[in-house]
């Protein structure tokens, strides 16, 4: 039986890749495809994974919840992370 935090460690390490990999072929699509539906199926595939990935959860779990809720002092933090991730989302050209 392997200990438990390398479940999150494989799938931070997958998620990175996934990240990697997401330029490199966004740039051999972007030729074909315009930015903005390019950009959503990207988004659709992200929203897929995270799918599956809580579905898969939820079955070897037998439908028990064991993620951590979001506590009070964590939204300071949570909320400096969304800005500081969206600063610079006002800058798109077509």
């Amino acid at each position: 039986m392997k200990p438990a935090y390398l479940t999150g460690v494989f799938q931070a390490l997958l998620a990175a890749v996934l990240f990697g990999a997401s330029a490199p072929l966004s740039k051999l699509l972007l030729g074909e495809v315009r930015p903005v539906p390019l950009t959503a199926f990207l988004y659709l595939g992200s929203g897929t994974g995270a799918f599956l990935m809580l579905f898969f959860q939820r079955i070897r779990n037998r439908g028990q919840i064991v993620e951590a809720n979001i506590s009070r002092n964590d939204l300071p933090w949570l909320a400096r992370a969304l800005l500081a991730g969206g600063k610079n989302m006002g800058n798109f050209t077509d």
